[in-house]
This record gives C-alpha cells, sequence and structure tokens, in this order.
C-alpha cells in the first residue's frame, strides 16, 4: 500500500472531512472541489476499493496518466467523471482503513458523492439529459398516472424490442435505457390489494388459501406485535408480489399488518441532486413513521434501498430524536422476518409447516448480499435462515450460497441510458459468480437487484420472503400485466408528486 498523498504534503490544510448538509460549506463549489482533490489522493495510495465500482478504477486511470502523480492536476470535468459512475451502493464504506473513526483522515467517498452530485445540481452543472432525468425518477408518481391513462401507448413501448427505433426514441426523450427490460406496471396496486384482502392461511398444493381463525399462539404473538409495512415505490407500482407474500407470512406467524401512509423514500432525488426535494420527503415520512412507532408498530421496509436512506440517509440531512428514532427502529423485510422466526418454537412450526405442505424449495440457492444490506451486516446477509426454512425435509438438503457483489442496480441508477455499460459491466461479474456457483434459483432482497441478474443468467430470482411464502403453500400472486393491460384504479396517495421509483416486472421462483 503507497502512503496516500495527501499525507505526503498534498493534502489541503485545514478542517477536512464529511460536512453536514446543513453547512454553508456543503454546496460551495471551491470546498467541494478542495474535499475530492483531498479525499482522491488518500484513495490513490490506498486502492483498497478498486474493484468495488466503475468509479474508482476511472479515478486510478486519470492519475496514471499524469506522471506527475496527485489529484490536484484532475479538471473538475475530470473529478465530475468520478462521480457519474459512483452508483451509491456505499460499499466503499466498509473496511475503508481511512474512514471517520478509525484514521485522522475522515475519508467518506460514499457521502462526498452525494455532496458532489448536490453541488453540480444546485449549480446548473448537470447537462440536459441528468436534468431530464432527475424530473422523471423524482415524479414517477404522476407518470406512472399518465402511463395507466394510455394503456395502448404504454403497451407498445413496453411490448418494442430493446434497441428498437421506438425505444431509442424514448430514451432520447427521458434518459431511460433502451437496452435494459421496461419497468412494468401491475394490474393492481399493493395499498389496493391491500384495502380488499382477507387474511388468509396458506392451503396444501398452492389453492387459494382460506380464511380460519388463528391458533392460540398465533393469537398471542398478534397481540404483542403489529407491523407497519413500507411497501416502496417499486412494490407498490409492480412487484406487489413482494408485499404480498410479506404480508401473507407475517400474518402466518400471528402479526397484525397495516400499510404505512409511505410514498417515496426520496433516494432517486437524493442521488440525482435535488437536495430540497428529499429533505421534503424525508421530512414527511418522519412524522408518518413516527406516528407508527408511538402506536407500538414495527416498522418494516419491503426493500433495502429504501431501508437503507431512512435509516443512513435521512439521519444525515435532518435533526431530531424522532429522525434517530425511526432510523433506530426501521427494519428491512428479510431482517425483521427472520429475527420473527428465530425463536426456536417458531422456526419449529414453521419447518414443519413446510414439510406438511410438500413445496418445500429444493436445489441450489444463491442469496444475493445486495450492496445496501452489506453495510449493515458483518458476518452475513439475512435471508439464509428463511431459506434454509423453505428448504425443511427437502432430500438433499437444500444448499444455500451466499454471493456478494454490486450489479450496479442501486435504485434507479442503473435505468439510466447514459449507465448501460457501467451497470452492465457490474452486473456481468455478479452473472459470473452466479452461474459458477450453479444456482437453481437466486434470492435476493432488492427487486432491482434481482431482475438485472435474472436479465444476465435466465436464472429464476426471488425475495427471500417469497420463496419461504411458497413453501409454506401461498400460491404467487401480483404478477405484472401482458403488454397492453391497464390497471383503471388508481391510488391518489402520491398525488403530490413525492414518485416512487422506476418499478420492474417481478421476478417469481421456480415452483
Amino acid at each position: 500500500m503507497r502512503e496516500p498523498a495527501s499525507r505526503r504534503g498534498a493534502g489541503e490544510p485545514g478542517p477536512h472531512g464529511p460536512v453536514r448538509p446543513d453547512d454553508p460549506r456543503y454546496l460551495d463549489q471551491a470546498d467541494v472541489r478542495r474535499e475530492m482533490t483531498r479525499v482522491f489522493d488518500v484513495c490513490d495510495g490506498c486502492r483498497l476499493c478498486v474493484d468495488l465500482c466503475s468509479s474508482f478504477p476511472t479515478l486510478f486511470e486519470m492519475l496514471e496518466q499524469r506522471p506527475e502523480g496527485g489529484a490536484g492536476w484532475l479538471t473538475p470535468a475530470q473529478q465530475d467523471a468520478v462521480v457519474d459512475r459512483c452508483h451509491h451502493c456505499a460499499l466503499c464504506t466498509r473496511g475503508c482503513p481511512y474512514a471517520p473513526g478509525r484514521d485522522d483522515s475522515d475519508v467518506d467517498v460514499a457521502r462526498l458523492m452525494l455532496r458532489a452530485q448536490a453541488m453540480r445540481s444546485r449549480h446548473g452543472h448537470l447537462d440536459p439529459a441528468a436534468r431530464r432525468w432527475r424530473r422523471v425518477v423524482g415524479r414517477f408518481a404522476a407518470v406512472a398516472r399518465v402511463a395507466r391513462a394510455v394503456p395502448a401507448v404504454t403497451g407498445a413501448v413496453a411490448a418494442s424490442a430493446p434497441g428498437s427505433r421506438l425505444r431509442r426514441v424514448v430514451g432520447r426523450v427521458t434518459g431511460l435505457s433502451a437496452t435494459r427490460t421496461l419497468p412494468a406496471l401491475a394490474p393492481q396496486r399493493f395499498s389496493t390489494w391491500f384495502a380488499q384482502r382477507a387474511p388468509a392461511r396458506p392451503t396444501p398444493g398452492g389453492a387459494a388459501p382460506t380464511t380460519a381463525s388463528r391458533p392460540p399462539a398465533d393469537r398471542s404473538r398478534a397481540e404483542r406485535s403489529a407491523v407497519s409495512i413500507v411497501a416502496t415505490c417499486v412494490v407498490e407500482h409492480s412487484a406487489t408480489a413482494i408485499g404480498i407474500d410479506l404480508v401473507r407470512v407475517c400474518e402466518h406467524l400471528g402479526l397484525d399488518c397495516s400499510i404505512a401512509e409511505v410514498g417515496c423514500c426520496g433516494a432517486p432525488s437524493l442521488h440525482a441532486g435535488d437536495l430540497d426535494r428529499f429533505t421534503r420527503i424525508a421530512r414527511r415520512n418522519v412524522a408518518t413513521l413516527t406516528a407508527e412507532i408511538a402506536a407500538g408498530r414495527e416498522v418494516v421496509v419491503a426493500q433495502p434501498t429504501c431501508a437503507h436512506v431512512i435509516r443512513h440517509d435521512y439521519p444525515d440531512h435532518l435533526d431530531g430524536p424522532d429522525v434517530a428514532l425511526v432510523a433506530e427502529r426501521t427494519r428491512d423485510a428479510s431482517s425483521y422476518v427472520e429475527a420473527a422466526v428465530g425463536a426456536p418454537d417458531v422456526a419449529a412450526e414453521i419447518a414443519a409447516g413446510v414439510t406438511a405442505v410438500g413445496a418445500a424449495a429444493t436445489g441450489r440457492i444463491a442469496l444475493h448480499a445486495s450492496s445496501h444490506r452489506r453495510p449493515d451486516v458483518d458476518i452475513a446477509p439475512p435471508g439464509g435462515d428463511l431459506l434454509r426454512l423453505a428448504g425443511s425435509g427437502s432430500r438433499p438438503p437444500t444448499e444455500v450460497r451466499v454471493v456478494a457483489g454490486c450489479v450496479g442496480a442501486d435504485g434507479v441508477w442503473g435505468l439510466r441510458a447514459s449507465n448501460d455499460d457501467t451497470a452492465g459491466c457490474a452486473a456481468d461479474r455478479v452473472a459470473e459468480s452466479l452461474v459458477a456457483a450453479g444456482a437453481d434459483l437466486v434470492a435476493g432482497d432488492d427487486h432491482l437487484s434481482n431482475r438485472m441478474t435474472a436479465e444476465r443468467t435466465g436464472v429464476p430470482t426471488g425475495h427471500p420472503v417469497s420463496v419461504l411464502a411458497r413453501a409454506l403453500g401461498f400460491a404467487p400472486e401480483g404478477a405484472p400485466p401482458a403488454p397492453g393491460r391497464s390497471n383503471p384504479q388508481r391510488d391518489e396517495r402520491d398525488a403530490d408528486g413525492a414518485g416512487p421509483e422506476l418499478p420492474l416486472a417481478p421476478q417469481e421462483p421456480r415452483p
């Protein structure tokens, strides 16, 4: 490991390190550029993160072209090239020897990339395509309503082949990739299904569940625990099967379920540099979730990126005890359900139920550790215990292997046309590992990552909670519509324009 340039006298004097968004320096162009120079020099002397994403190889290649060395020679355009390749996976914060609390260099590349993007957005440094993309991803609720209102147009675009002329035209207008599989709206929003549902019990053979009284053990757990589900934009609009399976499994465990009135978590706006919009969304969601917690409900988020934003980015941008409370009490779906079945008696009950149904998961399952789960987990990603329970009684025993790596999805970053090559390279690296693992099924709690791995490998994918739901006898629900179909029923909860992320068609595990 080379000595960082900042310790060889090239660093900037005075205070340095992460700056909070409410600090006047946060959006100051000169201060941001100086901090990027300082941090890039430290990274150049370390290079531990060279294989995590494209930002670091891009940085190091540019530095190697300068024989005199040092990040101070980089132009603003070159610095911005590093920022543009960051897909906000936050993996560089994990294990960094120069991170705050580990070294007085106070290096936090993930937060610095968000700061640089916000600075560029505030001062008008984003190109027209980036500005169009920010408008699309930040207000997708309105886009979704328009799409449902003109099903013929939506169907024609969805049915067009990747790379076709129509797709290229749509890409030029919206910034959406012309080569990726287009998002698909579910025929019914998750919140609509939830309002119309009847609590159900699983039945063998995948038959429609029938309502039944819970046994006393289930009733006692229901009296102790209530769950408030944050559906997330992906689950609300497209991957509704994940939300349905989460409700079914939680109710099977005797938990009382409700839906938190939360729209977008704000990740698209944050990653696009729109701090004002992100802060408005975050304040509204914190108020809603604080009320849910005060009512005695556990907050469970259906997708890990949204949980990561609530747990890590909300406290960075907002102050107050409510923000800290919400961050502390928020769990993602796999972590929560895994903890709920962790007691030996509950696990034994679930295993017996899987064995009785006779639909246990079989073969070799690859558990993909998504990037927004790994910063929170030191040993193993959540979901493994759920998959092993789903394989109860199978012969030979179900084998679960962990495959780590970012596929370049990370919210909607991987759907932007300008990111096609970078996202594709990241996805190909993970796909190679999955193919080498010989997986019959890829399980991951991030739906967008699941979809990207399915595109690259052809292997079925599914959320760990969905895999467990199938094993318990719950039939899959909420599949996306065929091209041209629409859902006339609309939920106006997102009418304020706090738009959700672009959803993708859900992938179900093999029966």
